[in-house]
C-alpha cells in the first residue's frame, strides 16, 4: 500500500517539493480514509502480471477515473514497458527485498535501508540534494535525500553513481559520519560504490 500511495502522490503532482501527509490531502480533498481506500480499490481491481502491461495501465486509467480522482491525478503520465510485455515478472519470494519510493516510505523505517542516489543529468538546471548537501544549503531535493537516509534504524547503504562517489564520501567525511566505500569489481566501466 505505502508504495501504490507513493506512486498516487508522485502522479498528483508536477514538482519535486515532498508534501506532508496532511498537506497533500488537503491539496486533493481527500481525508486518510478515503486515500487509503481508494487506493486499496485500485490495488484489487486487476493482477499487473495477469495481462499485458497495456491491459494493467489501461485498468489503473479506469480506476482513477471510477474514484474521481482524474482531475488530481495525470492518468496519461502511467507507462507500460515497450513491447507490451513485462521485462521481468514478480515473483513472491519470502527472501526479496522490500523496496519503495522515498515518498512511499515516508514515515516508516527499516533496520537496514539502500537509498539510490542517481548521477546528475548532463544538462541539469538545479543542484541536487547531494550538491545541496556539500553546499550547507538546504532545498527540496536535499531534503528529499534526508528522508530517504532517515529510514534506516542501523545501517544506511548509499548507492551512488560513480560521478556522485567524490561528492558523497566529501560529505560523509566533512560529517564525521563514519563510512565504507565498497566497489563494484564486475562493474568495467567506472568505480560504483
Amino acid at each position: 500500500m505505502q508504495t501504490i500511495e507513493g506512486i498516487l502522490r508522485g502522479l498528483g503532482h508536477d514538482d519535486d517539493r515532498v508534501l506532508a501527509d496532511a498537506e497533500f490531502l488537503g491539496s486533493v480533498g481527500l481525508t486518510p480514509r478515503t486515500f487509503r481506500e481508494g487506493c486499496l480499490r485500485l490495488a484489487s481491481r486487476t493482477s499487473p502480471f495477469g495481462g499485458p502491461p497495456s491491459a494493467f495501465r489501461a485498468e489503473m486509467r479506469n480506476g482513477i477515473k471510477a474514484l474521481g480522482w482524474g482531475d488530481w491525478i495525470n492518468a496519461g503520465s502511467l507507462r507500460s514497458p515497450s513491447g507490451d510485455t513485462w521485462p521481468v515478472l514478480m515473483l513472491d519470494e519470502p527472501d526479496a527485498l522490500d523496496w519503495s519510493t522515498i515518498h512511499g516510505f515516508k514515515g516508516l523505517q527499516a533496520t537496514v535501508t539502500a537509498v539510490a542516489i542517481p548521477p546528475l543529468p548532463k544538462r541539469a538546471t538545479s543542484i541536487d540534494g547531494v550538491g545541496l548537501w556539500g553546499e550547507g544549503n538546504p532545498g527540496e531535493s536535499r531534503r528529499v535525500l534526508y528522508v530517504g537516509a532517515s529510514r534506516a534504524q542501523r545501517l544506511l547503504i548509499l548507492v551512488t553513481a560513480d560521478t556522485q562517489v567524490p561528492a558523497v564520501t566529501s560529505c560523509l567525511q566533512r560529517d564525521a559520519v563514519p563510512f565504507m566505500v565498497i566497489h563494484n569489481p564486475r562493474d568495467t566501466g567506472g568505480m560504483n560504490a
